[in-house]
């Protein structure tokens, strides 16, 4: 059985690869669609699912950005998965 996720957890994903992979400072919408070739726009819906779920920290602002809010060690897939694919097992079912 194969899953079929998202393309808003697969930019969830890369959101939070790119933030374990800087984690010595903030990073932007901006840099990170530039980077992936992601929408900034739903970059920031991506972003805003993150921080309301605590795998994230943002702050506004010009030097404001995003950063993980834990160890990535601590970061479970699962988690990632069930805030960002919401429908995913309700449609399972039926």
């Amino acid at each position: 059985m194969y899953m079929h996720l998202t393309e808003f957890t697969d930019n969830a994903l890369r959101l939070l690869v790119y933030l374990g992979n800087h984690r010595e400072r903030v990073a932007t919408i901006n840099e990170i669609a530039e980077r992936y070739g992601i929408s900034r726009h739903h970059l920031a819906k991506v972003s805003c699912v993150l921080s309301a779920s605590g795998l994230i920290e943002t702050s506004r602002g010009r030097l404001g950005g995003m950063r993980l809010a834990g160890a990535p060690r601590d970061i479970r897939l699962g988690e990632v998965v069930r805030c960002t694919e919401r429908g995913l097992a309700r449609g399972a079912r039926g």
